[in-house]
C-alpha cells in the first residue's frame, strides 16, 4: 500500500485504490515477471490438474460395470459390520 500522494515514488502497476483513494496497492516492477511466471506455473498445474481428472475419469468410465459392482460389495459389507457392530 502506497499514499496517494507518493505513487510516483513507486514504479509500478497500480491494481487498485482504498475506498477513499488516498490508498494505492502497486505491485513493483521488481515484482511483475516473477509473479507473471507464478501464474503461469499456476495455470500449468490447473491444466495437469484437469488433465489426470479426465484421464481418471475415462479409466473409470471404461471399467464402470466393476466399479458398480465393487460399490455394491462395499456397501453390503458396511451393512453388515454395521449390524455386526450394533447388535450386542
Amino acid at each position: 500500500p502506497v499514499k496517494a500522494e507518493h505513487k510516483g515514488q513507486v514504479k509500478g502497476l497500480v491494481h487498485d485504490q482504498s475506498a477513499s483513494g488516498a490508498t494505492l496497492f502497486i505491485e513493483p516492477m521488481s515484482l511483475v515477471n516473477i509473479n507473471n511466471e507464478i501464474k503461469e506455473l499456476m495455470l500449468k498445474e490447473k491444466a495437469e490438474i484437469e488433465r489426470i481428472l479426465m484421464e481418471l475419469s475415462r479409466k473409470v468410465e471404461a471399467d464402470h460395470e466393476a466399479v458398480k459392482r465393487n460399490a455394491s460389495i462395499i456397501y453390503e459389507l458396511d451393512v453388515i459390520f454395521a449390524k455386526a457392530k450394533y447388535s450386542s
